[in-house]
């Protein structure tokens, strides 16, 4: 039973991305990195660039500041920043 088993679960762990021709287990030199992103932040962030690509600056920057609000990383806050300090320039450039 313990070999059938494994012949089951071996082709099945391959497709599901998780066996030994996955491309991570190919790629041996190189290591995956996960970054804690708020789903929250990332979701702020995207509306904002859709705001501010639709030339509605104020709402971008509402946005903007919701994600800096909700992020729990350095890069992402290094991201939000740059483009809420970009989007403010744009306002103040209309006044």
């Amino acid at each position: 039973m313990n070999i059938l088993l494994r012949l089951i679960l071996i082709p099945a762990l391959a497709l599901a991305g998780c066996g030994p021709g996955s491309v991570l287990s190919r790629f041996s030199d190189e290591r995956a990195v996960l970054v804690p992103h708020d789903p929250n932040s990332l979701r702020n962030l995207l509306l904002g660039r859709e705001y501010a690509a639709a030339g509605r600056y104020e709402l971008a920057k509402e946005q903007y500041l919701m994600a800096l609000a909700s992020s729990s990383d350095g890069q992402t806050r290094a991201i939000v920043t740059h483009e809420l300090n970009a989007v403010d320039l744009i306002i103040q450039a209309q006044r």
